[in-house]
């Protein structure tokens, strides 16, 4: 018998203040997932938010998630994602943390120095499905071996499970904008108005060159 998993998916800081782009990863994978059923899963979007750590991983605890799946976009993310995942395991270690996102070129490390127990190699879509269908299943490590997409370390052995096949391109960016609150839509997706700073500034736009290539 089989029960469904709680996930939550985080976004960690990548710089100063918040991105200006959507999390489009987080936003595609959780939309892959509920086409597969999992209907389990919620986002915090720590980028956004900007909370303390401590205040993160209370609000982890509050979710109560079997899985903590954090999206680690660029090298920047580290120390983050290190303080986060132990601060998470040192309060729950029944919690399982799999990363993904370009910061897992660095697998090794974030197995080893971080809370991390899975790190995704490969796009997160099909990898993410399966790796919550299996674990619907058991909880245990050893199910996960024959999941392309992912490395982990079993009795501190490094185990590679060798990429995933691509996803087929229509299905990039296959998102759900409502997985975002009102404040957040806001900030990635302004108003434009007329004589807009960013817009309207570059004198560039009034070229006759350019004039019908919207």
């Amino acid at each position: 018998m089989t029960s469904q998993r709680r996930v939550l998916f985080v976004s960690t800081p990548l710089r100063g203040v918040p991105d200006i782009f959507p999390p489009y990863a987080v936003l595609s994978l959780m939309s892959a997932l509920r086409k597969s059923g999992f209907q389990d899963q919620s986002f915090y979007n720590i980028d956004f938010e900007r909370p303390t750590v401590e205040e993160a991983v209370s609000y982890v605890l509050k979710k109560r998630p079997q899985i903590l799946a954090v999206s680690a976009v660029v090298s920047t993310a580290y120390a983050y994602v290190k303080t986060l995942t132990l601060a998470v395991k040192q309060a729950d270690p029944r919690i399982t943390i799999i990363v993904g996102g370009p910061l897992c070129a660095s697998a090794e490390i974030l197995l080893r120095k971080t809370g991390t127990d899975f790190v995704c190699i490969s796009e997160g879509e099909f990898v993410m499905t399966a790796f919550v269908k299996r674990y619907s299943m058991s909880m245990e490590k050893t199910v996960m071996a024959d999941v392309p997409g992912l490395i982990f370390l079993d009795n501190g052995e490094l185990v590679s499970t060798e990429y995933a096949d691509p996803i087929d391109k229509h299905l990039l960016y296959d998102v759900d904008y409502s997985d975002l609150d009102e404040a957040q839509i806001a900030h990635y997706m302004p108003v434009v108005e007329p004589n807009d700073d960013v817009f309207y500034s570059d004198g560039r736009l009034f070229e006759e060159s350019r004039r019908g290539l919207a």
